[in-house]
């Protein structure tokens, strides 16, 4: 009996999470624990999250420094005290951007030692707003999005992903050719605004955008190829991904969405073969044992 598209989503979302860990890192929360309401409320408090649809307006407001505060004690000592000293630096020097350049780059690291990425994609946004280059900005949006994936709380979530939009944006603003640019910001409205019709199809017609220069790109297809699975288009999504594998053998993601979508056609060897390969790529012996069990429900 074939998987329901139900079962599909649930088992593969599941399996997706752990793709996503292996590649971003072991996080650590944000919300601290065993903590009163009043303690936590640098989550929550002046979360105005508005319209989905004008997502760049970065309508959701956290106090970011009061959290890092916060967290200073879940960290280990030597990193509380080096953040401590490096923002220290910051305002003893404040009139010196070189410095304060610095800084931000040193307690964003820290922070990312340490496996709060939230905080540390925060205190890159900072520093792309002190240095204002593409480089930067494309390093900020980059760990904003991959945050946004971690994050377990709903309004941090949306503070992340409103800002990985506007960094993106701004780095296109350096160069507005930049076709994997686009499709991140694309991949951020169908992560973040699944709900939305309209943000789902600013997204797509973002790709389509970026397809009509370059038939070929990777990126855009693989994106278009999980939103056909998304929406039951499953023949398109294998014609899609299919695309990307010709042109990226190695890309381990467009195999585990091909197997998803031979799954959901109920052609279950195409399936297993297509999450063999993506077994062989990605090297993951915990990803590999949970895609193991999904291979042994076909």
């Amino acid at each position: 009996m074939n998987l329901t598209k139900l079962q599909v989503l649930l088992i593969s979302a599941c399996l997706l999470l752990l793709f996503i860990l292996y590649f971003v890192g072991e996080r650590k929360s944000t919300t601290p624990k065993n903590t009163t309401e009043e303690q936590t409320a640098p989550l929550t408090m002046s979360a105005n999250t508005g319209n989905a649809g004008a997502a760049s307006a970065l309508k959701t407001q956290l106090d970011m420094p009061a959290l890092a505060t916060k967290l200073k004690d879940k960290i280990t000592q030597n990193a509380a005290d080096s953040i401590t000293y490096w923002e220290n630096q910051m305002q003893t020097q404040a009139g010196n951007n070189l410095t304060k350049t610095n800084a931000l780059q040193q307690i964003a690291q820290l922070w990312e030692k340490e496996g709060y990425f939230e905080m540390s994609a925060y205190f890159r946004r900072q520093l792309a707003r002190t240095d204002s280059t593409q480089n930067n900005w494309l390093a900020a949006a980059n760990a904003l999005a991959d945050a946004f994936q971690l994050a377990a709380d709903s309004t941090m979530r949306m503070f992340l992903i409103e800002n990985a939009i506007d960094a993106y944006q701004k780095t296109l603003q350096f160069d507005t050719t930049q076709l994997d640019v686009k499709v991140n910001i694309a991949n951020c409205y169908f992560d973040a605004y699944a709900n939305n019709p309209q943000m789902v199809m600013n997204g797509v017609m973002m790709l389509r955008g970026v397809t009509a220069i370059d038939s070929t790109f990777a990126p855009a297809q693989l994106s278009l190829g999980r939103m056909a699975i998304v929406s039951g288009q499953y023949d398109k999504a294998v014609v899609r991904l299919q695309t990307v594998i010709r042109k990226d053998p190695t890309n381990a993601e467009a195999f585990y969405y091909l197997g998803e979508a031979y799954a959901a056609l109920g052609q279950k060897e195409k399936a297993k073969e297509a999450f063999e390969n993506c077994k062989k790529l990605v090297k993951n012996p915990n990803f590999a044992a949970e895609l193991d069990l999904y291979i042994q429900r076909l």
